[in-house]
């Protein structure tokens, strides 16, 4: 479950501003047509402008709204997990750098950890992380990471890692 909360939230912004811009354009559009709106009768230029410019405000405005419930949605389920869920003590397996992506301008790592119950292993994998939390593992002698499991579905969890970015101050 490595979906990232923040960019739920930007994309629901981005597509948020740009359907607002279209809806703005095509007020303007009405406004400088001198029409009422109830003569619209798509017979001049700027009417036919001002529908389409209401047609792509609709059309960007939608993603905005899928995106802003998934950024809800997904914060719901972290604390119905936080709260609800079975909380797990996962044996760290690694840290692992993901050289591919580009994450707060610099390499993310995660944090994969593995947890056996009832004769089934599961494998939990962190979100981003912006550093490499090896070291702080190693000073403090932490060898597993709470995890908050779904008591009926353990693929369903939310692996909590403000226990280190409450004590990690970077440079």
């Amino acid at each position: 479950m490595m979906v990232y909360r923040s960019l739920y939230k930007i994309l629901a912004w981005v597509f948020f501003g740009i359907g607002v811009a279209f809806m703005v354009a095509g007020v303007i559009a009405v406004a400088v047509s001198g029409i009422p709106l109830v003569d619209f009768t798509l017979e001049t230029d700027t009417e036919i402008v001002a529908l389409i410019m209401g047609i792509m405000a609709a059309v960007m405005l939608l993603p905005a709204v899928i995106f802003a419930g998934m950024y809800v949605t997904y914060g719901r389920r972290i604390e119905n997990l936080r709260s609800g869920g079975m909380k797990v003590d996962a044996i760290i397996d690694e840290v692992r750098p993901l050289f591919g992506y580009s994450y707060d301008s610099s390499c993310p790592f995660i944090i994969v950890c593995r947890w056996e119950h009832e004769g089934m292993v599961y494998i939990y994998r962190s979100e981003y992380i912006s550093f490499n939390p090896t070291k702080y593992f190693a000073d403090h002698d932490i060898k597993t990471m709470p995890i908050y499991v779904d008591r009926y579905n353990p693929k369903r969890y939310y692996m909590d890692i403000n226990v280190l970015t409450r004590n990690v101050v970077l440079a």
